[in-house]
C-alpha cells in the first residue's frame, strides 16, 4: 500500500496541475518526491522477490541511492 500510495499521490498533485493550470511551481518538488519514493520502493521490493526467486541470501534493501538499488536489482534480474 505504502508503494501505491506515492505513485497515487505524483498522480493526484499532476492531476491537479493539469485540471487548474497552476500550483505547478509550488508542486514540482512534492510531485517528484512522490515518483522518486515510488521508485526506490519498487525497487527494494524487485529485490527481495528477485533475491527470493534465485535463492540469494542477502540483506534488506536499505539506503536511498537509487543508482546501486537499480545495480542490485539488475543483478538479482539477471539469468543464472
Amino acid at each position: 500500500m505504502r508503494i501505491r500510495g506515492f505513485r497515487m499521490a505524483a498522480e493526484l498533485l499532476a492531476e491537479h496541475v493539469r485540471e487548474h493550470r497552476s500550483d505547478q511551481d509550488a508542486l514540482i518538488f512534492p510531485f517528484l518526491y512522490n515518483w522518486r519514493q515510488h521508485i526506490e520502493l519498487v525497487l527494494k521490493l524487485l529485490i527481495v522477490e528477485a533475491e527470493a526467486l534465485h535463492d540469494i541470501e542477502g540483506q534488506t534493501p536499505s539506503g536511498h541511492n537509487l543508482d546501486s538499488l537499480w545495480r542490485r536489482c539488475r543483478r538479482a534480474l539477471e539469468p543464472t
